[in-house]
């Protein structure tokens, strides 16, 4: 490890003294609101009926079904970042060091990966209704967890963690392809990646395979990870009209909200949800949003994403109520304890390593 670090030591004197570090708040912001989606969609009943018996608009069912396309947004946003913090070391320094990024990325997911991964694992033995087989556990150890997702449903507190082993895998292909390829051959990379995920999704739904197969594999969410590439190859002009910024964010959300109507997780709904991603993230990049209670909560989004299940989890089973009074008292409370947990876990158990992980980086971004 010494010699990574003076390797990343000699990078930093080569660098330009006009090179800035690259941090976007708005997109902390926008991590937060991906993840608020998710507990949405983990949350809001999605039956169509629930809805007409309570006299409820029954749109919100697309509103419920929509709010699973946050994980969307997560690998889109997440590829777009990537991508743009490799190019600019490429750029400014002459090449690229994938053994620094591999060190980062671990310091940064695994520590709390690992550590919720194994905690899941130990809860099937206090809660039966905790069910994570030995079989399932060497999948997620393997960063492999969105197979094991894929053939069989996981009913445990880990199952929203199938969306990380995909990042994982992403981050341990996209460096070598960035640190070989110029910019036109990685966007060949890029449209061919596009590609594969619609072929994946026609052939799941030709075969009559289950819906989990285009839904949690990872070649079925690889055009939302090649729209952020392109976002970040393509690049885009430095201001943008508000009215364009509008425009593209009603756009993004009306193809959450079509899709989130199809209910069957086919090869549109799928297609639609990453379109949609990438024009909500479009609209976002660039826009002057820095609340600080906002870049605070998505600063912790990762937390707030692998703690959340288990919270829901636990306040459904003393408040199970699924409607009025009780379901307000379980959605706050699960919320607010998911927040508190994520705030905790990233001072104490994540920060001592991303303090680390700045021995590691060239590129500035996001202070700890």
């Amino acid at each position: 490890m010494s010699t990574v670090t003076n390797d990343i030591a000699a990078e930093r004197a080569v660098l330009p003294r006009g090179a800035k570090s690259f941090y976007r708040p708005e997109l902390d912001c926008l991590r937060f609101l991906a993840f608020l989606a998710v507990f949405v969609h983990h949350t809001m009943p999605r039956q169509i009926d629930f809805y007409v018996i309570h006299h409820l608009p029954m749109a919100l069912s697309n509103v419920a079904y929509a709010g699973s396309f946050g994980v969307d947004l997560f690998f889109c946003l997440s590829a777009f970042l990537i991508t743009e913090l490799l190019l600019r070391e490429k750029e400014q320094v002459g090449y690229l060091n994938v053994k620094a990024f591999y060190i980062r990325r671990i310091l940064r997911i695994w520590p709390l990966y690992f550590a919720f991964v194994l905690f899941s694992f130990g809860l099937t033995f206090v809660d039966r209704g905790q069910h994570f087989s030995a079989s399932q556990l060497t999948m997620f150890l393997l960063l492999a967890g969105n197979w094991a997702s894929a053939f069989a449903v996981i009913t445990s507190v880990v199952a929203p963690l199938w969306s990380v082993s995909i990042e994982e895998q992403f981050y341990l292909l996209w460096p070598l392809v960035v640190r070989k390829a110029s910019r036109k051959h990685m966007l060949v990379v890029c449209l061919v990646m596009i590609s594969l995920a619609f072929a994946w999704r026609a052939f799941v739904q030709m075969r009559g395979f289950s819906h989990d197969f285009a839904w949690n594999a990872t070649f079925g969410h690889l055009d939302s990870i090649g729209y952020g590439i392109l976002l970040s190859l393509v690049g885009f002009r430095k201001r943008t009209p508000p009215w364009a910024r509008i425009g593209l964010l009603l756009a993004g959300l009306s193809a959450w909200f079509l899709a989130g109507g199809i209910h069957g997780r086919d090869d549109v709904m799928m297609a639609l949800a990453a379109l949609g991603s990438v024009t909500i993230l479009r609209a976002v990049i660039g826009i002057k949003l820095d609340y600080p209670v906002l870049v605070r909560l998505g600063v912790v989004s990762y937390g707030l994403y692998v703690y959340h299940e288990l919270f829901l989890n636990y306040f459904n089973e003393i408040l199970p109520s699924t409607h009025g009074w009780g379901f307000v008292l379980w959605w706050l409370l699960a919320l607010s304890c998911t927040t508190i947990t994520a705030l905790v876990s990233y001072r104490w158990l994540e920060s001592p390593f991303l303090k680390l992980k700045k021995r590691f980086t060239i590129v500035k971004s996001r202070p700890v």
